[in-house]
């Protein structure tokens, strides 16, 4: 992601409740910052968003993630509790700006900013990371949300096209908070005001969809709009034309001692990540694999009912259920006989299926993360490490189904920057790796003029998808280092049998890299037995493959595309 400083512009008041800022700076543009190339803003979705961060309120200081050089930046602990994450409202590339309406809240690091805000303020502004299209490839469309919504459910009003059908139900503060929105389509818009009984999820149940297949995007808090997400299922909307977002959870936010915003915005995140480590992250996921917190959530909301229905003694499970407190997880109230257990905000997060913490702490995905437990003998060994009571690899217990729905997910943030190389264009091309399919469509998508061809995932030319693959003289290689072990990949190489190769990788430094990108590494050893190659152990593989490295590119999210050719001597053999 690209970050730039700007200035405020213009401040203006569009509602008691809704404030607009207008950024302007000559970094919109592309610049380099601390020897980085940063490109220029792009924002073509209407729910694109920014990172703004934030002076700090105590000290006024200003830190801001320093590029790392290779598409990334450095979030540290400090930047982390200073921005926060808002749609871009309009882009006027004539005027060299950017518009940000900011919901107003009694309290937070964003209120008391935008509350003084004036023109020359300066902010750090990191992205858009990722554009998406506006969803009119259904009959019709759904824009529902919350103020915090608003911001994106206006600019997708503006940019639908001329009669098409879509609803929007908007949920404001008061009467005062509502204002004329533009369209060109065919728009049913409704504002539902809270102080009045309004509220956007049973403005929603009750509304009447039109005939043919729709596209539903809500956004807002993310307690309140989880019914919403299974209602919209049950009235036939399909999993995937549903996009819903929580923007925001309540959380009991408020100002330290030094004006500091603490317990709120991304601080609960934080807080919830650094719980997963050692005991406090084995009892965690002991509760999970007990389903106690959806339990809970469902209303069996007494330790008696909740030893029955989990099959744990009741003294056993009161003693987990205690250290859960501790961790500010659960609530526990004694009343008489009884013990009464709710959830706290953190709980309420791990008792939401669509998390990804949550989903993190049951079923494959738990075996991933435990799977460190094991290090030592995947160091000393040369084979995925046994997981759970079967003691199988994790590839087995995972299933080819479910792990290439896994690589299709990852590929899609990559693949639109992988495609916009003219060194695709008008050519014959094959496509081999992990999520190859995504890949494929991404470059036929960007250059109908050529011909595409996804090979198989583990690497090889051909798939049970698309038969076997055709000649071609180029190739993208995603991932080989996850095609099997570092000794196989000169060979696997060298069988795509092409003159030119784009191999779509993440690179990792000897020193100095990200923690967690070497976190991955040895969790590919011991998952998997693979790895994530370093610049050198890539480029030697190509060379033992014939190859010679030409160029390489960062295409985001710590990924590279390193271009190489055939070797000449191997070219007159």
């Amino acid at each position: 992601m690209a970050i730039r400083e700007l200035r405020v512009r213009s401040v203006t008041d569009l509602t008691p409740g809704m404030r607009r800022v207008e950024f302007e700076g000559k970094q919109l543009a592309g610049h380099t910052l601390d020897g980085t190339w940063m490109p220029p803003l792009v924002s073509t979705g209407f729910d694109d968003d920014v990172r703004i961060i934030f002076p700090d309120p105590a000290t006024g200081e200003r830190p801001y993630p320093a590029p790392l050089g290779d598409g990334r930046l450095n979030w540290n602990a400090e930047v982390n509790s200073l921005f926060r994450t808002y749609t871009v409202r309009s882009v006027d590339k004539e005027a060299n700006s950017i518009t940000v309406d900011f919901a107003r809240h009694q309290l937070g690091l964003a209120e008391g900013w935008v509350e003084n805000a004036a023109p020359g303020d300066p902010v750090w502004v990191v992205g858009p990371k990722n554009c998406g299209s506006l969803p009119v490839h259904r009959d019709w469309l759904l824009l529902a949300g919350d103020e915090t919504a608003l911001p994106a459910i206006a600019r997708g009003l503006e940019e639908v096209p001329a009669g098409f059908k879509v609803h929007a139900v908007i949920e404001v503060p008061t009467r005062a908070d509502t204002y004329p929105l533009a369209t060109a389509g065919d728009a049913d818009i409704r504002f539902v005001v809270r102080d009045e009984g309004g509220d956007f999820v049973s403005a929603v149940e009750a509304l009447e969809f039109p005939p043919g297949e729709g596209f539903a995007w809500v956004a807002g808090e993310a307690g309140r709009i989880k019914p919403l997400r299974r209602l919209l299922k049950e009235r036939g909307i399909a999993h995937e034309d549903l996009d819903v977002t929580g923007y925001w959870r309540a959380t009991d936010a408020r100002l330290d001692e030094d004006g500091r915003v603490v317990g709120g915005g991304y601080d609960a995140l934080f807080r919830l990540h650094e719980l997963t480590d050692l005991a406090p992250a084995l009892a965690i996921r002991a509760g999970a694999q007990l389903a106690l917190f959806s339990r809970i959530d469902a209303g069996e909301n007494n330790l008696h009912r909740l030893a029955r229905s989990t099959g744990v003694a009741e003294e056993r499970l009161l003693r987990l259920v205690r250290y859960l407190a501790a961790l500010d997880l659960v609530t526990l109230t004694e009343n008489e006989a009884r013990v009464e257990v709710g959830l706290t905000a953190l709980g309420q997060e791990l008792a939401n299926p669509e998390s990804h913490v949550a989903g993190s702490l049951v079923g494959p995905a738990a075996l991933r993360d435990l799977a460190f437990l094991q290090l030592e003998s995947a160091l000393r060994g040369n084979a995925p490490v046994p997981l759970g009571e079967e003691k199988r690899p994790f590839r087995e217990i995972l299933g080819n189904d479910r792990l290439a729905l896994a690589e299709d997910a990852q590929a899609q943030w990559t693949a639109p920057a992988v495609a916009v190389s003219e060194d695709f264009a008008a050519r014959p091309v094959l496509v081999v790796g992990p999520g190859s399919g995504v890949y494929a469509e991404e470059l036929r998508r960007r250059h109908p003029d050529s011909t595409v061809t996804a090979g198989a995932r583990d690497g090889r030319r051909s798939s049970t998808a698309e038969g076997s693959a055709p000649s071609t003289d180029t190739a993208v290689a995603i991932d080989p280092f996850a095609w099997g072990s570092a000794s196989e990949i000169p060979a696997r190489l060298a069988e795509l049998e092409v003159e030119e190769i784009h191999v779509v990788t993440s690179l990792l430094p000897l020193t100095g890299g990200d923690e967690h990108d070497y976190e991955n590494d040895l969790m590919r050893m011991c998952l998997m037995d693979t790895a994530i190659p370093s610049a050198r152990q890539l480029a030697r593989a190509l060379a033992d493959a014939g190859f010679v490295v030409r160029g390489e590119r960062a295409v985001g999210w710590g990924t590279h595309v390193v271009t190489a050719e055939r070797s000449k001597e191997e070219t007159t053999r």
